[in-house]
């Protein structure tokens, strides 16, 4: 009986058809799971780009409040500076002064406010 079913052509002409349809399906899930693996990776690449743009776009953002303080605190220890000497030559302006600088009239109403 095994020999009669091996012996006949039907069958194997149904089997390699069923081979035949098997494999096509076999490689068309392969293909199309190995598609969606690469649009999967083709988001994440998407991802990553709009990742690194947003970084570089915050490091520009940094650098240029970084530039911005370091010119304000240039700024500010020029000013510093620049009161500093002007307390020294008020200083030196105060030295060269009389001992008093209040003159008769500002005494006389400075009493009057007491």
């Amino acid at each position: 009986m095994i020999l009669s079913l091996l012996s006949d052509r039907r069958l194997w002409l149904a089997l390699a058809f069923l081979l035949v349809v098997g494999g096509a399906y076999g490689k068309g899930r392969l293909d199309q799971s190995r598609i969606a693996e690469i649009k999967a990776q083709e988001v994440q690449l998407d991802l990553r780009d709009s990742k690194i743009e947003n970084l570089t776009r915050s490091i520009k953002i940094n650098a240029e409040a970084l530039e911005s303080a370091v010119i304000r605190a240039q700024d500010r220890e020029a000013e510093q500076s620049n009161l500093e000497q002007k307390v020294k030559d008020y200083e030196a302006q105060l030295g060269q002064a009389d001992a008093c600088i209040l003159t008769d009239d500002d005494v006389s109403r400075l009493q009057n406010i007491r």
